[in-house]
């Protein structure tokens, strides 16, 4: 892209909430050392000083300043990030001349222990460098890129970040420059994200201008796996600078990490003498530049003994010796079992009647006639001639002679609750040997191998038929 629109976009990137971590908790409140108090604080960032905190008292006029901060206690982890860059035909030259120079300056501000990998995608996914920190060697393999291919490999390529990433040592980012077009059947969304959770891989996303009608939807995929992996997106809508938001982005991600950093925060309260003080409320204030936070805390003071130690009473008699069986713990004791027993009873003979209801379930399929619709069983010589699947969503539809809705109410035949999906979005017409299907004026249209349709569309095994954002093929039920 040229340089001068994007870089709105990094510092944008850097308002959202991964930029900002947590806001500041307490952990734990130590008074054993009274009128010292140490309190162990959750801060969102690695860069603090006592100067930022105090402490009110009801009985003190002014607010008591941080004695001292110490931490963190555990130190700021390097970053392992590795760059996919599409660069598929999808984008635009200008678009992609503005990636490449803003990904330039985004190298040349990497520190010691921070190492970068660069992917490049279209057709193929292609491992330009290995990760390294030689910003030589960045820089020239960035200027190596360019546009090519006739498809985009999105998932593929990001799978293989993640792979990339799962070794790697300290934080794991997933940086993606693309327009979220993805044309390749081997990985889905749903793979990428779960093997970015189980490994602990962030993914950060710029989303560019996309040449496809529908670009908006694919953009949001790209910013649901962001979101869901505690990373950050944004939409760069034209071509802009990204120098200078990219050295803040990576600034920020020095500075933060998801779960803070916990200090040591101490204050001296004026004298007292223990024992007859009770709890007090304070309030914690953090307090940098403009921006002001408070917590309330309960401080509670050492305190004496009330009472004297309790003496031993004159030696009571013996009681007498009963029988274990006669005694009332016993009794108790297996009234407690007998309840125990009869809850896990309970308990089993409902899961298996939920598996049970699980299995029907499973071949249900739906039956019409002209004047009514009832659901029945299949009998294990009866089969839906169709399948339908959505992976990505988890999903699998058995498309049964007939017709039946698909959509996101609770009325449909199929439903598929999602945001981009409508109430009512699309209709099937299924016999033993032929599927049809038509798009019913929904918000985010049908389409079928990425073609919109509005009448009556023949399927044939393989095809491809996305709702909304909701991918699904149809399969024949073999």
């Amino acid at each position: 892209m040229p340089p001068k629109f994007l870089a709105f976009f990094f510092v944008l990137l850097l308002s959202g909430p991964a930029a900002q971590a947590q806001d500041f908790a307490v952990k734990d409140i130590d008074c054993g050392q009274w009128p010292e108090v140490r309190l162990t604080v959750q801060l969102p960032e690695a860069q603090e000083t006592a100067d930022h905190y105090t402490l009110s008292l009801p009985a003190e006029g002014q607010p008591l300043k941080a004695a001292s901060l110490e931490g963190p206690k555990d130190p700021i982890e390097p970053l392992s990030i590795v760059v996919a860059l599409d660069t598929s035909p999808s984008l635009s030259r200008a678009d992609f001349a503005a990636a490449k120079e803003a990904l330039g300056d985004y190298a040349a501000q990497l520190e010691s222990g921070e190492r970068l990998a660069l992917l490049g995608f279209n057709d193929h996914v292609q491992a330009v460098t290995g990760f390294t920190a030689d910003q030589a060697v960045i820089a020239n393999s960035l200027k190596g890129l360019s546009l090519a291919g006739s498809k985009t490999e999105l998932y593929k390529a990001m799978r293989f970040g993640v792979d990339l990433l799962k070794d790697a040592p300290g934080r794991r980012l997933l940086l993606v420059v693309s327009d979220g077009w993805d044309e390749g059947r081997e990985v889905t969304s749903w793979q990428v994200l779960k093997a970015a959770q189980e490994h602990k891989v962030q993914i950060n996303a710029i989303g560019l201008p996309g040449k496809s009608p529908d670009s908006d939807n694919h953009l949001a995929i790209l910013e649901n796996l962001a979101k869901d992996t505690g990373g950050l997106y944004r939409k760069a809508g034209s071509p802009a600078s990204l120098s200078l938001a990219v050295y803040d982005l990576l600034k920020a991600q020095r500075q933060t990490r998801p779960n803070g950093y916990q200090y040591e925060l101490k204050f001296i309260l004026p004298p007292t003498g223990p024992g007859a003080e009770p709890d007090i409320k304070a309030t914690l204030t953090r307090q940098i530049g403009a921006n002001g936070q408070t917590l309330s805390l309960t401080l509670t003071p050492p305190r004496a003994a009330d009472t004297p130690p309790a003496t031993p009473d004159a030696a009571a008699p013996e009681p007498e010796d009963i029988p274990w069986w006669q005694q009332p713990w016993a009794w108790g004791s297996a009234a407690v079992a007998v309840v125990l027993l009869i809850i896990l009873v309970v308990i089993l003979t409902r899961r298996k009647s939920a598996a049970r209801a699980a299995r029907n379930q499973a071949t249900v399929a739906l039956n019409i006639t002209p004047n009514r619709h009832t659901v029945a069983v299949q009998s294990p010589r009866q089969s839906s001639p169709f399948i339908l699947e959505l992976t990505e969503l988890g999903l699998r539809f058995s498309l049964s002679p007939g017709t039946a809705t698909l959509g996101a109410g609770p009325g449909n035949d199929f439903q598929v609750d999602i945001p981009t999906v409508s109430g009512k979005h699309a209709e099937f017409q299924v016999t033993t040997t032929e599927c049809r299907v038509k798009d019913l004026n929904s918000t985010n249209g049908t389409q079928v191998n990425g073609r919109n349709i509005s009448q009556w569309t023949i399927l044939k095994n393989g095809d491809w038929l996305t709702f909304g954002t909701a991918r699904a093929m149809l399969r024949l039920n073999r």
